[in-house]
């Protein structure tokens, strides 16, 4: 063999040692992903590769080697994206197959040398070759998450990593979308070798001398992979898991399907199926939905740079209120690399706190998910206190203290003046204006919220909320604590309730509403919400939130908009009664541990208070009032400039109250609907309540919709016809119980969360 390099373009080069092969996949600027150019640039190396087999009878083996940067992060979401054609689906999966079924055929050696991102396309990549060595990088991240986009591993994934590692083993990190380091993936049977990420390389060339037994599956995993009884097993036990779901997501349950056809039928067939569900899957309304989510999410991350891109990084905080969300702030803060004082004057509160870190290290832990030394480092970056002091040299100062204006406002009067220069003074308010906290402050261009959903450390999403006077550079910094601390930044407007909050009121108002009007229906009003896609009741929801939390938020948000807002007075009544939800043990349910049981003492509570009417509402009826109210509040919030665009707003209600995400958002859901519709169910709603009347902007948006319609067509039905890749929604999308309407992986962004997406976390606890 000559010495040499051979570019074939899109960061494809193939390097010649000696009678080794070294093929180099470069992503330039982000990380290597496969797009149309880039596959053409692999069948041009794979062209030269089989000629240099026939050729060269010497050759010892070729290695393919990613860049500093990763492997290769998957397939280009915009390819995705931009399928509208079942047919154009199909042939992509083939044509996906057939290269790498090339590789695989080579006549010498193959091994993939992974460094960081080996995702979805990139992992299936790794598979057809002959075996697989990863660096020990903590940034290294194998797996096939394309579920988590609506779709499933199409390239000849769902068959080989079931034939190397088995059908248990490889169903659950295939149906769940799992994301592993270098030592799980080795542990699993994926990976055969883990190396420092300094001799990835050497190692790699040495390994093409070594000589290596063929893997055989354990005795069980072989005959629960390889038997008609040992299949039925594990398929009959993956069914019942993802029966509910599939309702929303259609794409586990295809995959599963696939698996299992493969592997009676034979390879060949397997990869056929592969192909005929991504035309199905990839052309559908879910995968477009949480395609779209994909974006919104990308571009908050980099929301920063639309506001200052010199802004200083946050550094170190100082947190004061020793509460839930206060210790949960500091919790994610100290462990997410940023140094924290916790600040609370009761040494009850802060010993609690304190053992909430604790806790929150441990349990990471053990689970693998922070070694020792890091575990020991966010101990060290904690620091607690019950003295109002400690502010010279820190970047941040959030109060998360009771949510009374007075409270904050006198907090704020003793703090300003020893915070030190340019440091930003923060609130985690759920729901009191920013302008009304600002009044009296010497600095209130450096003033703003940080709202955080409970639990912090859990939930996604982080509003931020702009007020009047604030700085561009304080907006900037504040998202980029943000994306430091993990989370997925929306940025609001000051206004009663901000976005969230105010989108969730009016839902949980008229799920009040209901239960009051027939209070043994709690489990019934909670199912109606779960079978549109909700990660919980409403009713199980308030519970979670608190009683005493919900009906403050819901007094704010009454007295801003009196003419279709009220306090629901069923809050009232429970708090009145001791009935405070979780945090007290009881509210709409009895929780006992992990269990929990709807309260006979709510019952009695709003039955002999409130009970007024003797009217059972249909299902449908229930649906729509809940789903509708929220829908039409968030029309609003667009109307009124609360957040700068649907995508926005319909990431923060995926991600901050865990509205579901096959419906892409309620935005996106209506537009789904349809506006018409929507406009015209609001107005039959609205002859007996004020909260359903139809908003300007969506009048205005309906008609634009009516315009654009194309004449003939027909809407999606919700038993799936009329529309490529739906699903079967048993009523979840109805908007009366007379009408039948459905609703309708990688970036090259160089960073290495190319790949997660909402559906990795869903909403359990808000304000």
């Amino acid at each position: 063999m000559t010495a040499g390099t051979q570019d074939f373009g899109g960061g494809v080069t193939l390097e010649r040692h000696g009678s080794k092969l070294v093929l180099s996949l470069s992503g330039g600027d982000g990380l290597f992903v496969f797009d149309l150019a880039r596959i053409e640039a692999l069948e041009r190396a794979v062209t030269e590769l089989e000629r240099i087999g026939r050729d060269d009878k010497g050759c010892k083996g070729l290695v393919v080697l990613g860049d500093d940067k990763g492997f290769i992060a998957g397939a280009d979401v915009r390819m995705i994206e931009s399928i509208t054609d079942p047919g154009v689906a199909a042939e992509m999966a083939r044509r996906g197959q057939r290269l790498f079924a090339r590789f695989e055929a080579l006549p010498y050696p193959t091994l993939a040398a992974i460094h960081g991102a080996c995702l979805g396309g990139g992992c299936e990549f790794s598979l057809a070759l002959d075996r697989r060595i990863a660096s020990s990088d903590e940034s290294t991240k194998i797996g096939l998450p394309e579920v988590q986009l609506g779709i499933l591993p199409a390239w000849g994934g769902t068959q080989r990593l079931t034939r190397l590692i088995g059908l248990p083993k490889a169903l659950p990190l295939m149906l769940q979308g799992k994301r592993l380091d270098a030592v799980r993936a080795a542990k699993a049977g994926i990976v055969d070798r883990v190396v420092p990420r300094a001799f990835l390389r050497e190692r790699a060339l040495e390994d093409l001398d070594r000589r290596h037994e063929l893997r055989k599956l354990k005795t069980v995993d072989r005959m629960l992979t390889w038997t008609a009884a040992g299949r039925g097993i594990v398929g009959k036990k993956a069914r019942a898991q993802l029966e509910t779901a599939a309702r929303q997501f259609p794409a586990p349950m295809r995959l599963l399907e696939t698996v299992l056809h493969g592997l009676k039928h034979g390879e060949a067939e397997g990869y056929a199926a592969e192909a005929r569900a991504l035309a199905e899957l990839a052309t559908g309304p879910v995968c477009k939905n949480l395609v779209r989510l994909f974006f919104a999410s990308e571009n908050a991350r980099k929301l920063a740079n639309r506001f200052d891109k010199k802004a200083a990084p946050i550094e170190s905080t100082v947190v004061i209120g020793g509460g839930v969300m206060g210790a949960g702030i500091a919790t994610l803060c100290a462990t997410r690399g940023v140094r924290t004082r916790l600040i609370d004057l009761a040494p009850e509160a802060l010993s609690r706190a304190v053992a909430r870190i604790r806790k929150h290290v441990h349990k990471a832990q053990k689970r693998r998910r922070m070694k020792p030394h890091e575990a020991q480092a966010a101990l060290d970056r904690f620091e607690p206190s019950t003295e109002l002091c400690g502010f010279r040299g820190r970047d941040l100062v959030l109060e998360a203290v009771a949510e009374k204006l007075e409270i904050k406002q006198g907090l704020y009067a003793k703090i300003e003046p020893k915070l030190c220069d340019g440091a930003i003074l923060a609130t985690n308010t759920s729901s009191i204006p920013l302008k009304e906290l600002a009044k009296g402050l010497a600095a209130p261009e450096r003033f703003l919220g940080v709202h955080f959903f409970n639990p912090p450390e859990q939930m996604p999403l982080v509003e931020i909320i702009r007020h009047d006077a604030v700085s561009d550079t304080t907006i900037a910094r504040a998202l980029k604590l943000a994306n430091k601390l993990g989370k997925t930044p929306v940025v609001v407007q000051d206004a009663p309730g901000f976005l969230v909050n105010r989108c969730l009121a009016p839902y949980l108002a008229q799920a009040l509403e209901l239960c009051a009007r027939r209070p043994s229906s709690i489990e019934r009003i909670d199912k109606v919400a779960t079978d549109f896609g909700m990660p919980m009741g409403p009713l199980r929801l308030l519970d979670e939130i608190g009683i005493d939390v919900a009906e403050s938020v819901c007094t704010v948000l009454a007295n801003a908009f009196p003419e279709r807002m009220q306090a629901p007075r069923a809050l009232a009544l429970l708090r009145e009664n001791g009935l405070f939800g979780c945090k007290t043990g009881e509210g709409f349910y009895r929780h006992e541990g992990k269990k929990s049981t709807s309260s006979d003492r709510a019952r009695k509570v709003l039955g002999t208070a409130i009970d007024t009417s003797p009217e059972h509402p249909s299902l449908d009826d229930v649906r729509d009032r809940m789903i509708l109210a929220l829908v039409l509040e968030a029309f609003r919030c667009l109307q009124d400039g609360i957040v700068a665009s649907e995508e926005e707003l319909d990431l923060a209600m995926v991600f901050g109250i865990g509205f579901p995400p096959a419906h892409g958002g309620p935005i996106r859901w209506a537009r789904a609907t349809g506006l018409d519709r929507i406009a015209a169910r609001a107005k039959e709603l609205a002859k007996n309540d004020a909260a359903f009347e139809v908003p300007p902007i969506l009048e205005k948006l309906a008609g634009e919709a009516a315009k654009q319609s194309v004449p003939g067509s027909e809407p999606a039905r919700s038993d799936g016809s009329g529309s490529s890749g739906g699903s079967g929604s048993d009523g979840a999308n109805s908007v009366s119980k007379d009408t039948d309407i459905d609703t309708g992986t990688g970036t090259n962004n160089g960073n290495d969360r190319s790949n997660k997406h909402p559906t990795d976390e869903r909403a359990a606890r808000t304000p």
